[in-house]
């Protein structure tokens, strides 16, 4: 049986999952609070009132769980009156025996003793949290998180039809997503393979006992490993990263009214053209470009623009940029059809063209002598190489 320390029963949308053990010196409270952090600042007000962050204090040192409880309470407590944490302990006696356990892959007995309780540690938060959000999500003490995760989930979420396993994450236990209702037998089925195999292998043979075969990850991911400090090995640094996380903020916080971006270009993966101009975590990632190609941002009324910067590439692929290109603007629609991906504005004014991979045009009340519907852009020539439309960002006058 679990016991609440601090915590709420309102129903959620989703709870985030985090076990925490003690590491090497007092990295263990170090890379808690800096995760609890990065979902604080990655979250709006909204957000939070859909999401339950349960950590669960799951070192066998009582002593060095109740530190972490008092840093806790002095930094989020906040955060915990208004529900949006919760933390967790559970009694050692309701562990089954992790000793003298079986050596399945000639592991040493430290190490099957440390994953056979990680396992029953995943186990007991699955079986917590299975009545307080729709979702649950988990990751491990030493992550942070895309900006606005949470929209993100909710859409790649209402993109799937069926599914067991969702992934937010490459890498081990981080990012992975359950619906509530399998998290008994979920936790039932980590209780009976404990001595067996890690988790990260038992979640693999849960989702194909699930009847889904296949990985399903959203990409770009929105969760990245940071820390170095195993909470096993301390003989090494872990250096893991997920390859295809691109959770940093977007350079530029402009106003981007609503608009519908429409483009033939095809997409690599699930990098859409919509992550590039969207306030979610991503870029478009287009591959493979040909001359007059277009990218048309069609927005939903007149606006009154002000400045328009457009990046391509990123600090991971410098030379996925564009060539050659430029920029037009427009005050009619003549036609949109978002199911052919395609549309066609009146009288396209070329405004700018593209250097050193970026385009900035600046005092557009200038330029432009009516307000814009329309924004195109244009590819100049056809390249080899990919294109990373990076941000699409669009201010306004105020």
């Amino acid at each position: 049986m679990l016991f609440l320390l601090i915590g709420r029963v309102d129903s959620g949308f989703l709870t985030i999952g985090i076990p925490s053990i003690k590491r090497e010196g007092d990295m263990g409270r170090r890379y808690l609070m800096a995760t609890l952090s990065s979902i604080i600042e990655s979250t709006s007000a909204k957000d939070k009132t859909e999401i339950v962050v349960l950590v669960f204090l799951a070192d066998v040192d009582a002593e060095y769980n109740a530190q972490v409880l008092d840093q806790i309470i002095e930094r989020f407590s906040e955060y915990l009156d208004m529900g949006f944490m919760q933390v967790v302990q559970v009694s050692k006696d309701f562990y089954p025996q992790l000793k003298n356990l079986k050596r399945n892959f000639n592991d040493d007995v430290e190490r099957v003793h440390w994953r056979a309780k990680q396992v029953m540690d995943f186990a007991f938060m699955f079986l917590y949290s299975r009545n307080i959000s729709s979702f649950y999500l988990q990751i491990e003490d030493d992550v942070i998180c895309a900006r606005n995760f949470l929209p993100a989930v909710q859409s790649f979420i209402t993109q799937q039809k069926s599914w067991a396993v969702l992934e937010f994450s490459e890498l081990g236990f981080i990012g992975k997503l359950f619906k509530s209702d399998d998290l008994e037998k979920l936790a039932r089925y980590m209780m009976t393979f404990y001595d067996e195999q890690p988790v990260d292998w038992l979640i693999t043979y849960f989702r194909l006992s699930m009847a889904q075969k296949k990985v399903i990850m959203r990409k770009p991911t929105l969760f990245q490993h940071v820390g170095l400090k195993s909470s096993f090995d301390t003989s090494k640094d872990n250096h893991l990263k997920d390859r295809f996380f691109a959770g940093a903020e977007k350079k530029w916080e402009a106003s981007n009214p609503p608009a519908t971006i429409i483009t033939q270009i095809r997409a690599f993966e699930k990098y859409t053209p919509d992550l590039a101009y969207g306030s979610l975590t991503g870029f478009f990632w287009a591959s493979g470009v040909s001359a007059n190609d277009s990218i048309y941002v069609i927005f939903e009324k007149d606006e009154d623009l002000d400045r328009v910067i457009i990046e391509t590439g990123n600090d991971k692929h410098p030379r996925d940029v564009l060539e050659n290109g430029w920029l037009e603007a427009s005050s009619r629609v003549i036609s949109m059809d978002t199911d052919a991906k395609t549309a066609s504005c009146e009288n396209l004014h070329r405004i700018a063209d593209f250097h050193d991979a970026r385009v900035e045009v600046e005092n557009l009340g200038n330029v432009l002598a009516e307000k814009t519907r329309c924004l195109r852009i244009v590819v100049g020539q056809s390249q080899t190489s990919w294109v990373i439309f990076n941000q699409i960002a669009v201010y306004t006058k105020q």
